[in-house]
């Protein structure tokens, strides 16, 4: 299930960093302590959800900044496989008319809540709202090792952190079926880098644009499309969707009536109205 919650900026122009989806945290427990929400959910919502930023239309980048206008519409959108978490969510966003984002205002426009489209296959493609980290905490390490998107381990990992959490957040064992994560083979056919550079805790790290095929128990597939995928979800990374296939209408071309001077004479010869109307005016002017 997800809230869309779209923002317009109050000022005609705006500077913003560019790494603002970072604050993002802060601002989703504002609008959950608007709600009545318990302090250990709000405390722990990022067990619960996963949330994705964006602008429409992209906003200028000068210097590490956003250029943001009033014409750029910010959407934030917030999914969770729990609905009680998404009712609490909405409670707040109602309670609110404004959001105040990096010292700016930013006025609530929109409020919609939707549910996930129905899967109908075991196997099902997913696209990526934000990139993909994976990584593992090594022994005796505190912070994560991160994999590259061509390395075995990146998929095994994205595997294993999910089942993780699925038995930590649910309290009983990965059904039967498992879950496999695979890239799609023919979108990397024509991509030959699906990395992007990321900031995360001060180091550059490789995150991953691309979709991939998620199979095996629906009840584990659909808690990769609430919660995301990979590490450091809780500031935005790893947010999936699911596509509705594009529907192709077919439109019956109407035979075009054709000009005068494409029409035959008697004798099948195109009539040269333009030439004869030269013709005469050459005649009149001699």
């Amino acid at each position: 299930m997800r809230i869309i919650v779209e923002l317009k900026p109050e000022a005609d122009q705006n500077l913003l960093h560019v790494d603002i989806q970072f604050l993002m945290p802060k601002t989703i427990k504002y609008i959950l302590s608007k709600s009545s929400v318990s302090e250990e959910i709000s405390n722990s919502w990022s067990s619960f959800a996963n949330y994705n930023l964006k602008f429409n239309p992209k906003p200028r980048v000068y210097n590490d900044q956003l250029i943001v206008g009033d014409k750029n519409i910010l959407t934030l959108t917030v999914s969770s496989y729990s609905k009680e978490f998404i009712e609490y969510f909405n409670e707040g966003v109602l309670q609110l008319k404004t959001l105040l984002i990096q010292n700016r205002k930013f006025q609530i426009i929109n409020v919609e809540v939707i549910d996930n489209p129905d899967i109908d296959s075991v196997q099902t493609k997913v696209y990526p709202m934000s990139p993909m980290l994976s990584g593992k905490i090594m022994e005796n390490q505190k912070t994560p090792f991160y994999y590259k998107w061509n390395q075995p381990d990146f998929l095994i990992e994205l595997e294993n952190e999910l089942k993780d959490r699925y038995k930590e957040t649910f309290k009983k064992d990965i059904p039967e079926n498992g879950v496999s994560i695979k890239f799609d083979q023919n979108y990397l056919k024509y991509h030959n880098d699906i990395s992007q550079l990321v900031t995360v805790n001060k180091r550059k790290q490789r995150a991953v644009w691309a979709p991939l095929y998620i199979s095996g128990d629906k009840e584990l597939i659909n808690f990769a499309i609430d919660t995301g995928l990979g590490l450091n979800r809780e500031i935005g990374y790893g947010m999936m969707e699911i596509r509705a296939p594009k529907t192709v209408v077919v439109v019956e071309k109407k035979p075009r009536k054709p000009r005068v001077d494409e029409l035959p004479d008697n004798f099948g010869n195109l009539i040269e109205y333009q030439n004869n109307q030269d013709s005469e005016n050459k005649d009149s002017d001699q």
